[in-house]
């Protein structure tokens, strides 16, 4: 008799013991480590914020040095990468296929398991590094205006106990524009830090 899944789990101290206890959680995990790829340390040649190649001498890639000097000090306190997306790979394709239309319902369940047993595992580093608990989950919205909420809502959000905000793509700016923007993306006004309003 297989286990129940369980629908979700609140972000409190005991979250390694749930974790711990999620028998079909774990045995997803496992079946990905076939393809999974863990991110380098960093260090020479390995950029510290992406873990992506750094040019020789630098301690992050070009991208993230664009971004470096663009972002006027708003960027992520911490990163932390899961598992690298190398093309034409497994996970590569489930990070393409969980939010098309349709989605894949293997894939979003194969990276909500990924995605909520790495933060109940790592929970004491994150809070760690993010200087205390966490408040809230927010995600990076389609700068394509895809409608409802982002998939991830419903993938950890809602599984770790943590309210979702929404932010917006701001429509000053195209939709294939990939350049740094400080108000490329906005959060509900009562979040609202430096950036421009949408």
């Amino acid at each position: 008799m297989r286990k129940a899944r369980s629908k979700g789990c609140r972000a409190l101290p005991t979250f390694r013991d749930w974790a711990a206890a999620q028998t079909e959680e774990i045995q997803s995990v496992e079946l990905q480590r076939t393809y999974l790829r863990n991110p380098l340390a960093p260090g020479p040649g390995v950029c510290a914020v992406c873990r992506s190649t750094a040019g020789a001498g630098y301690t992050v890639c070009f991208p993230c040095g664009q971004h470096r000097q663009a972002a006027q000090g708003l960027l992520a306190d911490a990163v932390a990468p899961i598992a690298y997306a190398i093309k034409r790979t497994q996970h590569a394709h489930s990070l393409a296929v969980y939010k098309a239309t349709p989605p894949s319902a293997q894939a979003k369940r194969s990276l909500s398991s990924l995605a909520v047993m790495f933060i109940a595992f790592h929970w004491e580093c994150l809070t760690g590094a993010a200087g205390g608990p966490f408040t809230h989950l927010v995600t990076v919205p389609s700068t394509r205006s895809r409608p409802g909420p982002h998939p991830l809502e419903s993938m950890v959000a809602e599984r770790v106990g943590l309210p979702a905000l929404r932010p917006i793509a701001n429509p000053a700016h195209p939709a294939e524009d990939r350049g740094f923007r400080t108000d490329r993306f906005c959060c509900p006004a009562p979040f609202r830090r430096g950036a421009g309003s949408c």
